[in-house]
C-alpha cells in the first residue's frame, strides 16, 4: 500500500491529542504541573499539524489553476465532491503521488465492510479554517486553564478528548463515523461544565446534557434514515442490480440535490441522468469543440457520442427504460421519484415517525395534564 500524505496527517491531526491524553494517565500524583505541561504539549504540536495540513491545502488548490475564461481562483476540479469522486475512480483514496503539494485531501479505509462503514475524512474551503481555528483556540484554551487545580489531570485528559472530537467532527465524510466523533465531544464537554464550570455549572451541565441529547436522537433518526435509503441512482460506480445504501456524506449530498431536483417537478429521467454523470464525462460534454481544427473535432465528438453512449446505458441499467406517460419512474426494484426507505427496518422507522407525529397532536389538543389522561404514549 502506497504512502497517503493526507491521510496520515488528518489522522495526526485528529488523534496527536488522544495521545497526550493517554500519556497524563502515567504521570504519578503530585506532578500537576507535568500535566499541564503534557497537555499543553499535545495542543502546540495538534497546532503545528494543522498549519502544515493548511499549507498542504492551498498547495493542493494551486494544482487546480482556471479554466480559460473562469473568473474563480480555482477550477471545479478542486471541490470535494470531485476529489472525492477521482478518488474513488483510482482506487477507494489511494494516494495518486508521493508530492505532498498533489495529495487531493480525501482518504478512505474499509472499516466494517457488512454496513459499508468506512473510516473516511477530507476537507474542504469550509471544514479546513474550521480546523485550524479549532486547535488555535484549544491551544489559546489550555493555557487560558493553567491556574486550575481541581483534578487536573481529570481536565487535561477530557479537555485532550474534547478537542478529538471537535476536529473529528469537521474531518468526517462518513456519517457514522462522524455520530462517533460527535458523542465523543458531547460527553467530555458535559463534565467540563459540571465539575469546572462557573457558579452555576451543575445546571449548565443538566441543560446542555438534555439539548445535546435531544438533537443526539434526532441526528441518529436522521442518520438512519439516510442510510436505508437506496442510493444506486446517484452514484455512477454502483452496481445497478443491487440497492446501495451507505453513510457517504458526499454521496448522500449528490442523492439530496437529486432528491431536491424531484420536489421541484424535474423530469426523473432527466435527473437520474444528471446524477450518473461523472465530473470528467460532464467536463467532456460541455467542452466547447467549435473553435477546434475539423479532426479534432471531429474526434472530440466521438468521445461525446461515446460518454453519452455509457451514460445511457447506466440509465438503462438502473430503470429498464420503464417510463408512464407522466414521466414517473416504473422499475419494480427502486422508484427514484418515490425516494422512499424501503425494508423492514424502515418501515419500523416510519411507524416511530407516524407515532411522535399522533402524539405530538395529541399533546397539543389535550395539553400536558389531558395528554395523560387521554392515555399518554
Amino acid at each position: 500500500m502506497e504512502f497517503e500524505y493526507d491521510l496520515v496527517l488528518m489522522s495526526l491531526v485528529i488523534f496527536i491529542p488522544t495521545v497526550f491524553a493517554l500519556l497524563l494517565m502515567l504521570f504519578p500524583r503530585g506532578s500537576e504541573n507535568g500535566m499541564r505541561w503534557c497537555a499543553l504539549f499535545g495542543t502546540a504540536l495538534t497546532l503545528l499539524a494543522s498549519i502544515l495540513m493548511f499549507i498542504s491545502y492551498l498547495l493542493m488548490l494551486d494544482s487546480y489553476p482556471p479554466d480559460r475564461g473562469e473568473t474563480s481562483t480555482h477550477n471545479a476540479g478542486s471541490n470535494l465532491d470531485a476529489r472525492a469522486e477521482k478518488a474513488a475512480q483510482a482506487g477507494a483514496g489511494v494516494a495518486k503521488s508521493e508530492s505532498m503539494s498533489t495529495s487531493d485531501w480525501v482518504a478512505r479505509r474499509q472499516w466494517i465492510r457488512q454496513f459499508n462503514i468506512d473510516y473516511y475524512l477530507g476537507t474542504d474551503g469550509i471544514s479546513m479554517p474550521l480546523v485550524l481555528l479549532t486547535t488555535v483556540l484549544s491551544f489559546l484554551a489550555m493555557l487560558a486553564s493553567w491556574n486550575i487545580e481541581k483534578h487536573v489531570r481529570g481536565y487535561c485528559i477530557l479537555f485532550l478528548i474534547l478537542e478529538t472530537g471537535m476536529l473529528g467532527t469537521f474531518l468526517a465524510l462518513d456519517f457514522f463515523l462522524f455520530y462517533i466523533f460527535w458523542e465523543v465531544m458531547l460527553l467530555p464537554m458535559y463534565f467540563l461544565i459540571g465539575v469546572w464550570g462557573g457558579p452555576r455549572r451543575e445546571y449548565a451541565a443538566i441543560k446542555f446534557f438534555l439539548f445535546t441529547l435531544l438533537g443526539s436522537v434526532f441526528i441518529l433518526i436522521a442518520m438512519l434514515a439516510f442510510y436505508f435509503t437506496d442510493v444506486r441512482d446517484f452514484d455512477p460506480a454502483a452496481d445497478p442490480s443491487k440497492p446501495k445504501h451507505t453513510f457517504d456524506v458526499v454521496v448522500l449530498q449528490r442523492a439530496g440535490s437529486g432528491a431536491s431536483k424531484l420536489i421541484k417537478g424535474e423530469n426523473p429521467e432527466k435527473v437520474l441522468e444528471e446524477s450518473l454523470v461523472t465530473r470528467n464525462e460532464r467536463q467532456t460534454l460541455e467542452e466547447n469543440i467549435s473553435d477546434l481544427p475539423a479532426e479534432a473535432r471531429e474526434a472530440h465528438q466521438k468521445k461525446i457520442d461515446d460518454v453519452k453512449k455509457t451514460v445511457k446505458e447506466r440509465v438503462d441499467a438502473r430503470t429498464g427504460r420503464r417510463f408512464a406517460q407522466d414521466g414517473r419512474l416504473r422499475h419494480p426494484a427502486h422508484r427514484l421519484s418515490d425516494l422512499s426507505l424501503g425494508g423492514r427496518k424502515s418501515r419500523l422507522l416510519g411507524m416511530f415517525i407516524r407515532h411522535y407525529q399522533h402524539c405530538l397532536r395529541r399533546f397539543r389538543r389535550h395539553g400536558p395534564d389531558g395528554f395523560q389522561e387521554a392515555g399518554g404514549l
